[in-house]
C-alpha cells in the first residue's frame, strides 16, 4: 500500500506510537481468546463423544454443528461490525457469553443425556430421522457459543482497521495471532489441563480466560478512540467511501473468490481428516498423538497468516499470490504424500530412540507430522487473508472490513462442513485417504490456475503461462505418486514399544532393519478404510490377524488372542448357564460371539463400531463359524456407550471386549458412568464381564480399573489368560459371584462348549480354575485409595498411553498367591 510522506508520515508514526499499547493489549487478548476457545471446543467435543459416541455419525454431527455455528457467527459478526461504533465492546460481550456458557457446559451435558437416550429409543436408533433430529438439537445447543466465537474475528478486524488503517496485513496478523492462541489451547488442554484437572475444571479455566479478556477490553479500550479513529474506506458505520474501480478480470475474481474459497475450505478439512486417519495408524491412535497432529496443523496456519501479513504490505494486488499459493499448496500436498509409505520405518525409529520417554516419542511424532503437514498448512494459513483482501477489493464502500472477513470466513466454513461430511462418509470409504488427498490437491491446482488466469495485464499472461506449466507438473506428480503398501501401513508399530520390556534394544533394531528392507512382510487378505477405522487382515504362516488402525485385535491359532477371545465368551455363561439374552461389545473376529452361541441362549446382540470389521469377518469363518448367520444373533453397528445409554432392553450377561484403553475414545467404555449404564441394563442375578489387558499396564492403572468397576459391580471374580496376558473380570451388582462346581462341570460336558474350550487347551474344570486370580472386592480393597476413571477426568485414556510407552514391572496381582487360593476356597460351592 502507498506509504505516507512528510507531515502525514510524522502524524502516522505518532498515531501508531500512541496506539501501540492498545494494539499489544488487543493482540494479547485475541491470542488468549483463541486459546480459551480451542480449549472449550476440545472439552465440548469430549462431552459430546459421550452423548453421541465415537461413530462416524456422532463425530460428523459434532464437526458440522461446530463449523455451522462458526460460519453463521462470521456472517453475523461481519454485519454487526459495519453497524456498530464500538466493535471491540461487542467483542468483549461475546467473550462474556462464551465464558458463561463454558462454565455451564457440564450442566448442559448432564441434562442432554436423558434427552438423547429417550429420542434414540423413541425413533428406533440411528436411522436417518434420528440423525437429523439429533443434529438439529445439537446445532441449536451449540448455536449461541459458536456464533459468538465465529463473530469475534470480523469484529476485531473491523476495530483494528479503523484505528490502524491496513486491511490485508491486519487480517493476516489477527488471524495468525488467534490461531497461535488456538495452538496454545490445544497443547494446554490436550497435554496438561484435561489429564491433570479434568473436563469441568478445564472448561472453567477457559471461561476465566474469556472473562479476563472481556474485562481487559472493557476496562482498557480508550473511549476517545472512537473520536479519533481513522476509519478505513467503507469500514466505519454508514461509511460512504467508494471502492477503486478494478480491471475487469480482477473484478471477476473478487466475485468468484467466495465460491472458490469454499472449495478451498472443502480441501483443507479433507486434508486434516485424511492426515489424521493416516497418521493414527503408525502413531497408535493415542489421545496425545491426535493433540500433536492438531497442534502442528494449527501452527502451520498461524505461521502462514503471519507471512501473509508481511506480503500484503508490499502487494498491490493479492490475486497473483493467491493463485501461486494454491498451486504451491497442491505441489506440497503431493510432495508430502510421498512420505506416507515411509511412515512405518520412521515411527519404528522414533520408538527405538524414545527409550521409554513419552516426551521424546510425542515430540518425534510432532516432527514427523510437521514433515508432512507444516508446509501445506502454512500455505493454507496464508490463503485466508489473501482471499479476504481480494473480496474486500471488489466491494463498495458500504461493505466494510468486518463484513468482507465474515463473508470469506463463512464461505470457507461452508466448504469445510461439506468436506467433513463427505470425507468421512463417502470419500475415504470409497476411494481411500491417499486418492482423496490427491483429488483435493488437483482441486487446489485448478483454483490456482483460474486465479492466475484472472490476473491483470501482462502479468496475467505471464502468470497464465506459469499456471499451465505448474499445473502440468502437479498433474504429472499426481499420477506418479505411488500407492502405499497396505501391509506396511497396517502394521501396529506401537506394539514395538514392548520390545524394551521383553526383548531389549536388539529386538527393536532388528525390526527397524526388517521394516526398512522387506517388501512382503505378510500376505494381505483384506484392506478397507472404513468410516471410523482402517481394517486389515494379514496372514503369516497360516495364522491370520485382524488389525484395526494398525493394532492387532484378533488372531487365529491355538493360543494368545484366541484363548482370550474364547474365555471372554465362555466364562460368564459358565456362571449363568440359564442366560437367555447376551450383549457383546466388540465383534473382532467373531470368536467371542461364536463362543456365546455354543450355549442355549435366546439372543446374542453384538455391538460393533466399525462396519468394515464385519466385512472382514468371512476371513475368520473357520475360527468363528459365521456367528452372524445364526438366527439368534443380531448386529448393531453403533458406539456401545450410545447404545447402552439409549436402549430399553435388558440382558442376563453383558460382555465388554473393546480394544485397548490407550486408544483414544476406547477409555469411554471403562468409565464409572459407562459401568452405571451397563448395570441398569443388567437383569437381576446377571453377570457383567470386562476384558482388560495386563501387558504394558502399570499396577496403579490396573488398580484404577478395579476401583472403577466396583462402583457399579461390587461383587466379582478375576481370571487371567496367561498366554495372552489378559484379565477377565466377572462381576455382579447384586449378588456374590460363586463358582458352582457341579453346574460348571455340567456346562463343560456339553459337546459344543467342550470343543470350544478344548481348542485353547482347556479340557476340565480344573483347567478353568487354574486361571483364577482372586475376588474382585478384595483386590479393589487392597488397591487402596486412588482415582476412579470418570467421564470428567478420562483418567485411563490419558494414563494408559504413558504406561504403554514406559516399560512396566510385572503386576503382583497376576501371581497365584496364597491369598488367591484362599479366595478360591471361599468362592467355590
Amino acid at each position: 500500500m502507498p506509504q505516507p510522506h512528510g507531515a502525514a508520515a510524522r502524524s502516522h508514526r505518532r498515531s501508531r506510537a500512541e496506539g501501540a499499547p492498545w494494539r499489544r493489549l488487543l493482540y494479547l487478548c485475541f491470542f488468549a481468546s483463541g486459546a480459551a476457545g480451542l480449549a472449550l471446543e476440545i472439552v465440548w467435543s469430549k462431552y459430546l463423544s459421550y452423548l453421541l459416541g465415537n461413530s462416524i455419525y456422532g463425530v460428523s454431527t459434532v464437526v458440522a454443528a461446530f463449523l455451522g455455528g462458526l460460519g453463521l457467527g462470521a456472517v453475523v459478526g461481519g454485519k454487526l461490525s459495519s453497524r456498530t461504533a464500538a466493535p471491540l465492546r461487542l467483542y468483549a460481550r461475546l467473550e462474556l457469553i462464551v465464558g458463561t456458557l463454558g462454565l455451564l457446559s457440564p450442566l448442559a451435558y448432564q441434562a442432554a443425556g436423558p434427552l438423547f437416550a429417550s429420542l434414540y429409543g423413541a425413533m428406533g436408533g440411528s436411522g436417518a430421522p434420528f440423525l437429523l433430529v439429533r443434529f438439529a438439537i445439537l446445532f441449536a445447543a451449540l448455536l449461541i457459543p459458536t456464533i459468538a466465537m465465529g463473530a469475534t474475528l470480523p469484529l476485531v478486524v473491523s476495530a483494528f482497521v479503523r484505528h490502524h488503517g491496513e486491511f490485508g496485513s491486519s487480517v493476516s496478523r489477527l488471524y495468525g495471532i488467534n490461531t497461535a492462541g488456538a495452538v496454545a489451547g490445544v497443547i494446554a488442554a490436550g497435554f496438561v489441563l484435561i489429564p491433570a484437572i479434568g473436563l469441568w475444571k478445564t472448561a472453567a479455566a477457559a471461561a476465566l480466560i474469556d472473562f479476563a479478556v472481556a474485562a481487559a477490553i472493557l476496562g482498557s479500550y480508550p473511549r476517545e478512540m472512537g473520536a479519533r479513529a481513522k476509519a478505513a474506506p467503507g469500514d466505519a458505520p454508514g461509511g460512504a467511501a467508494t471502492a477503486v474501480p478494478l480491471p475487469s478480470p480482477a473484478h471477476r475474481l473478487s466475485r468468484l473468490i467466495v465460491p472458490l474459497f469454499a472449495v478451498s475450505g472443502f480441501a483443507a478439512i479433507l486434508y486434516e481428516v485424511a492426515w489424521t486417519r493416516i497418521l493414527s495408524v503408525p502413531f497408535g491412535g493415542m489421545v496425545y498423538s491426535f493433540s500433536a497432529i492438531l497442534a502442528v496443523y494449527l501452527l502451520g496456519i498461524a505461521l502462514g497468516a503471519g507471512i501473509a501479513a508481511r506480503l500484503l504490505r508490499a502487494l498491490r494486488s493479492p490475486a497473483a499470490l493467491f493463485g501461486l499459493f494454491q498451486l504451491l499448496l497442491a505441489g506440497s500436498i503431493v510432495l508430502g504424500s510421498r512420505v506416507f509409505d515411509s511412515l512405518p520405518h520412521i515411527q519404528t525409529t522414533l520408538i527405538a530412540q524414545s527409550r521409554g520417554s513419552a516426551f521424546r516419542l510425542f515430540a518425534g511424532e510432532a516432527g514427523v507430522t510437521a514433515l508432512i503437514v507444516l508446509l501445506p498448512t502454512l500455505l493454507l494459513g496464508a490463503l485466508f487473508p489473501l482471499a479476504a483482501a481480494i473480496h474486500k477489493s471488489g466491494r463498495s464502500g458500504r461493505h466494510g472490513a468486518g463484513s468482507a472477513v465474515g463473508t470469506i470466513y463463512a464461505s470457507n466454513t461452508l466448504g469445510s462442513i461439506a468436506g467433513s461430511l463427505l470425507t468421512g462418509f463417502v470419500l475415504i470409504p470409497t476411494i481411500g485417504s491417499l486418492r482423496a488427498i490427491l483429488a483435493a490437491a488437483a482441486a487446489n491446482a485448478a483454483i490456482g490456475c483460474l486465479a492466475l488466469l484472472l490476473g491483470e495485464g501482462t502479468a496475467r499472461r505471464r502468470s497464465a503461462a506459469a499456471a499451465v506449466a505448474t499445473a502440468a507438473a502437479v498433474a504429472v506428480a499426481l499420477f506418479a505418486t505411488p500407492a502405499w503398501q497396505a501391509e506396511r501401513m497396517s502394521l501396529g508399530f506401537v506394539r514395538l514399544l514392548r520390545s524394551y520390556e521383553f526383548g531389549g534394544e536388539g529386538l527393536t533394531h532388528r525390526m527397524i532393519e526388517k521394516v526398512g528392507t522387506s517388501t512382503e512382510l505378510e500376505r494381505l487378505l483384506f484392506y478397507r478404510e472404513g468410516r471410523v477405522a482402517t481394517v486389515t487382515v494379514l496372514e503369516t504362516g497360516g495364522r491370520r490377524a485382524l488389525l484395526i488402525n494398525g493394532k492387532t485385535d484378533a488372531t487365529t491359532g491355538t493360543g494368545e488372542d484366541m484363548a482370550q477371545q474364547v474365555m471372554v465368551g465362555q466364562m460368564p455363561l459358565l456362571l449363568v448357564p440359564d442366560a437367555k439374552d447376551v450383549c457383546i461389545v466388540g465383534y473382532g473376529s467373531g470368536v467371542t460371539t461364536h463362543a456365546v452361541l455354543t450355549h442355549p441362549v435366546k439372543s446374542a446382540l453384538t455391538i460393533e463400531l466399525e462396519g468394515a470389521v464385519i466385512e472382514a469377518a468371512p476371513f475368520f469363518s473357520e475360527a468363528a463359524s459365521r456367528p452372524l448367520s445364526d438366527p439368534r444373533s443380531r448386529l448393531v453397528v453403533e458406539d456401545a456407550g450410545t447404545y447402552l445409554r439409549s436402549t430399553k432392553g435388558t440382558f442376563d450377561v453383558i460382555i465388554s471386549e473393546p480394544s485397548n484403553p490407550w486408544i483414544a475414545g476406547v477409555g469411554n467404555l471403562f468409565t464409572k458412568e459407562f459401568y452405571a449404564e451397563a448395570r441398569r441394563r443388567l437383569r437381576q442375578g446377571g453377570i457383567f464381564c470386562q476384558w482388560i489387558q495386563t501387558y504394558s499396564v502399570s499396577p496403579a492403572t490396573l488398580s484404577t480399573v478395579f476401583r472403577t468397576v466396583v462402583t457399579a459391580f461390587p461383587h466379582g471374580q478375576l481370571f487371567y489368560v496367561e498366554s495372552s496376558g489378559d484379565l477377565i473380570i466377572l462381576a455382579s451388582p447384586d449378588r456374590e459371584v460363586t463358582l458352582d462346581q457341579a453346574r460348571m462341570r455340567e456346562v463343560l460336558s456339553e459337546p459344543a462348549i467342550g470343543e470350544d474350550f478344548a481348542r485353547i487347551g482347556i479340557h476340565s474344570l480344573e483347567d478353568v480354575l487354574g486361571a483364577y486370580r482372586g475376588r474382585l472386592d478384595r483386590v479393589a480393597r487392597e488397591a487402596g485409595p486412588g482415582p476412579v476413571n470418570t467421564d470428567d477426568n478420562s483418567w485411563l485414556e490419558h494414563q494408559a498411553p504413558l504406561d504403554l510407552i514406559a516399560p512396566q514391572e510385572e503386576n503382583p496381582l497376576l501371581l497365584r498367591s496364597a491369598q488367591v487360593e484362599a479366595d478360591l476356597g471361599q468362592s467355590i460351592r
